[in-house]
């Protein structure tokens, strides 16, 4: 009797182990919308803290799936346009031509739902301190955004602030650049907000 019952408590410990690693292995995060646009009053730009620039930026794409997996350098969508308006102490260019940018997932935070993203290829052209210098997200040194949601699962956007891209350019030898701020997500074209969850 004794050994059919560690047999069966056994069995009952796997069950729940599966059921658990089920669970885990389900999460995935579902979008209201696959198409975005996210809104940056003011991103906030620098080569240091002597030299530094605020822009406002908007960037557009779409996500693959209203429901994709939350796995580790999986590609979930694109940007695919984006646009600087007037800068306060330098100039910013999205350099289009290196559009799109794949949005890949990285890792997730504890609650409030958070969750890094790596935007590949990301390239601005920075007119900052009497310099003209080429920042480019590279696979070793990626551009990376954290997506924060509240709770009504309407998302923002910032930057992971331990980020910085190295630059090219004549006199830009040395340089690296910060980009930081929070960024507003919308449903492409609208003024709704974009929300996203974990299912």
């Amino acid at each position: 009797m004794r050994t059919f019952q560690r047999a069966a408590l056994a069995w009952l410990a796997a069950v729940v182990l599966i059921g658990v690693a089920a669970q885990v292995g389900s999460a995935a995060l579902s979008f209201s919308e696959t198409s975005f646009r996210v809104v940056w009053g003011r991103l906030e730009y620098a080569f240091g803290p002597e030299q530094a620039m605020s822009c406002p930026i908007t960037l557009e794409g779409s996500f693959h799936s209203m429901t994709m997996a939350q796995t580790r350098g999986l590609e979930l969508g694109y940007v695919t346009r984006g646009s600087s308006g007037t800068c306060t102490g330098g100039r910013l260019t999205i350099l289009g031509e290196t559009l799109p940018w794949r949005i890949e997932y990285l890792s997730q935070l504890a609650s409030p739902f958070r969750f890094f993203t790596n935007f590949a290829n990301l390239s601005w052209r920075v007119e900052l301190g009497g310099r003209t210098c080429l920042a480019r997200a590279t696979a070793e040194e990626p551009a990376r955004f954290l997506w924060t949601t509240d709770e009504t699962g309407a998302a923002t956007v910032s930057s992971a602030q331990e980020i910085n891209l190295p630059v090219t350019g004549f006199g830009c030898e040395g340089l690296r650049l910060s980009y930081e701020g929070p960024g507003t997500a919308f449903k492409a074209g609208t003024t709704t907000r974009l929300t996203i969850r974990q299912i």
